[in-house]
């Protein structure tokens, strides 16, 4: 008698068929845990820049320096070595360059200024993924408010619905 050796074709099928079945049943289930990583990045992000603002915040205040805005002249001394480092607004982080490397920032993530504030209801920085586009075609990002007169809270909101 004649033996055979490995899989016959119908065992073969039945494979293909319970792995297919497998992968459509873990696929959105994949794609939810994509969304909560990309989630969780952007409240990394967040809390990031909220520490560095506090502590260029503690800064300013230590140098007298909360309730100006800066404009284009570095007013704050980060490491108290009596040469301003930054540019402040009323006390918080002003430019986006001093911000990514101030909190730290992953390469894959990207920040930017929103051009064109003037009123309380626009965000002054966008944090976002470097390869998607930041904006209402893409609602995956922190939005961060900075106050309008000196004294004021910075808010921030988290935009998820594409992530």
């Amino acid at each position: 008698m004649h033996r055979s050796q490995g899989f016959t074709l119908i065992e073969l099928i039945v494979c293909i068929i319970i792995l297919g079945v497998v992968s459509v049943i873990a696929l959105p289930k994949f794609l939810g845990l994509q969304k909560d990583a990309r989630v969780a990045v952007l409240y990394g992000a967040r809390e990031a820049l909220m520490t560095a603002n506090n502590f260029v915040y503690t800064k300013a205040v230590i140098q007298s320096q909360e309730t100006i805005d800066g404009g284009k002249q570095y007013n704050i001394d980060l490491d108290n070595d009596g040469n301003n480092d930054l540019i402040g607004y009323f006390g918080f982080i002003k430019n986006v360059i001093p911000a990514k490397e101030l909190a730290g920032f992953d390469p894959q993530l990207t920040i930017n200024t929103w051009y064109g504030v003037d009123s309380p209801d626009e965000p002054y920085f966008l944090i976002g993924f470097a390869n998607k586009p930041v904006g209402p075609d893409h609602m995956c990002y922190v939005e961060v408010y900075y106050p309008e007169t000196p004294g004021g809270q910075v808010s921030y909101k988290i935009q998820t619905d594409d992530c």
